[in-house]
């Protein structure tokens, strides 16, 4: 039987973001949820560690260590820099390890809102229009900014967590949006300016691989209460003081529109090469018109996340989740 290692940058180890006054931020896994996963691990008969993040690949790199059956499954946003998240493949190819999750060019397309938004639009679905804007090329932009229609919405580019996402993103006017995207650039170096989508915010997790779906569920997300966005945005605010909330699809939406985003999700999941596990946000409109909003390549599966909400509201064992998520890992593996 393969051994697992579990890898992760642990939120222990980095100092949290100060959001406004004295509210903090710090979205790295927490020690314990890992090691509640480890448990779990053991639990259903498989031997489990946890093997750490990026400094301790880096230092079985360095001392050309070797782990022969064995697969590493990737639970972390790496570390810091821009496209951290592209750290722990590119790591784990060097070790030359199995490991779950897609490959590293894929993870930084994902991590890319801009160019994974034109890889969904080139397959077929819908997305926000707009433009990707840096210091070096605001001036060559500035006619098509001054011919947009609004509401308009800015974020960064590279970031995750609704870093950078503030309601003041949110712009109805020309003087707005680039008062805005001037103190933007100035800590971020690319901005996303896009139409904002009013509709419902909706996230899909999905976890297997096109011939072997072990999860596919979409969740509502209510902000202090709202679920139609029309002035609205998930924040770091938010995040921070947990002021979004889950509810089951099934009490708004027709059956018909649950299964149209599932099978959304697995098409995009196919067409950019995904592997094993991802989670995209979505804008529904009440015209039911579905809008690709960005997808993350490392979401939470800690009974604290969105996993654990699935598993408790859809009646589902979490360690069989588990179980399932890493026998996908290992069919896929063995298949490649």
């Amino acid at each position: 039987m393969e051994k697992i290692y579990l890898i992760c940058d642990f939120r222990e180890n980095f100092p949290s973001k100060l959001v406004e006054d004295n509210i903090f931020f710090n979205d790295h896994p927490k020690y314990e949820s890992i090691e509640e996963i480890k448990n779990i691990f053991i639990s259903l008969g498989y031997e489990c560690d946890i093997f750490g993040g990026v400094p301790e690949l880096v230092q079985a790199i360095e001392n050309k260590k070797q782990y022969s059956n064995s697969i590493f499954i990737n639970m972390s946003d790496g570390m810091t820099q821009t496209y951290s998240r592209v750290q722990i493949p590119i790591l784990c190819e060097l070790l030359n390890v199995k490991y779950s999750g897609s490959d590293p060019f894929i993870v930084a397309l994902m991590t890319n809102k801009h160019y994974s938004k034109i890889a969904v639009k080139e397959a077929g679905f819908l997305v926000p229009s707009g433009y990707l804007i840096t210091n070096n090329n605001l001036e060559l932009h500035m006619d098509k900014l001054k011919q947009l229609k609004y509401p308009i919405m800015l974020k960064p580019n590279l970031e995750g967590s609704s870093i950078g996402i503030t309601l003041d993103n949110i712009c109805n006017s020309f003087e707005k949006l680039m008062l805005r995207l001037n103190i933007m650039l100035n800590s971020f170096d690319e901005i996303i300016v896009e139409s904002y989508i009013i509709g419902y915010e909706l996230t899909d997790f999905l976890i297997g691989n096109p011939d072997d779906i072990v999860l596919n569920e979409v969740l509502g997300i209510k902000r202090n209460d709202k679920i139609l966005f029309d002035k609205e945005v998930i924040t770091l605010k938010d995040n921070a003081l947990k002021t979004i909330s889950y509810y089951l699809p099934e009490m708004i939406f027709e059956e018909e529109v649950i299964q149209q985003i599932k099978r959304t999700t697995e098409s995009i999941a196919k067409s950019i090469g995904v592997k094993d596990i991802l989670r995209i946000d979505y804008r529904l409109t009440e015209e039911k018109e579905l809008y690709f909003l960005e997808i993350n390549s490392v979401p939470r599966v800690s009974s604290t996340s969105e996993l654990g909400y699935i598993c408790k509201h859809r009646n589902i064992s979490y360690p069989n989740l588990l179980n399932k998520y890493f026998k996908s890992i290992q069919k896929r593996i063995n298949h490649d």
